[in-house]
């Protein structure tokens, strides 16, 4: 397991959930990740996969999350995404990762238009009810059977859309590290 560069990178996924990622990405040959940020479990993922990892963020934040929004503004309306490549260097030229600078619901259809469906999604963006719902619902329907779908910041006080969002859609979830939810559909 190759974690060296994911824990090298900014972010705020625990070592626990990055050991987590990249045990799954080993089993896994298409993987999506909806909300990367700076790439810390982009890279968790993709140097665990001998797939592909498709990154899918705007760079922009989020409105409900003023500070991050704000660091999004003072890099400029590219230096998240800037932050992001230069983090990925590599493993974008190589093509085990494609980012997708888009809507998350535009990179699902993009995605599959093209025949590319999942064995493992990732959800890490907009927290929000409504955004969490709308993620679940459109990346189940492109998840391949038998993969697995999960997100980051369940049980999180700060973030408690995305734990009401992913009570709703499932009876029951499993846990790993902190705060990672996952199911198997």
């Amino acid at each position: 397991m190759n974690l060296d560069a994911a824990r090298a990178a900014d972010g705020w996924m625990a070592d626990d959930e990055l050991i987590w990622l990249a045990e799954q990405a080993q089993s896994a040959k298409v993987i999506i990740e909806v909300g990367c940020w700076k790439g810390r479990s982009t890279l968790a993922l993709a140097d665990n996969t001998t797939g592909k990892v498709y990154a899918v963020d705007h760079w922009q934040g989020t409105p409900e999350d003023a500070h991050l929004k704000e660091v999004a503004r003072l890099g400029g309306a590219d230096g998240l995404y800037q932050t992001f490549l230069a983090n990925l260097d590599g493993r974008i030229e190589s093509r085990r990762v494609v980012p997708m600078r888009m809507d998350a619901g535009r990179a699902a259809v993009e995605l599959a238009v093209k025949g590319i469906f999942p064995d493992l999604v990732f959800l890490d963006g907009d927290h929000r009810v409504e955004a969490v719902r709308r993620d679940i619902d459109t990346y189940r329907s492109i998840l391949k059977v038998g993969g697995i779908l999960c997100g980051h910041d369940y049980a999180c006080p700060s973030h408690a859309g995305v734990t009401q969002a992913v009570n709703e859609a499932f009876p029951t979830v499993n846990r790993a590290g902190l705060s990672i939810w996952w199911v198997r559909l």
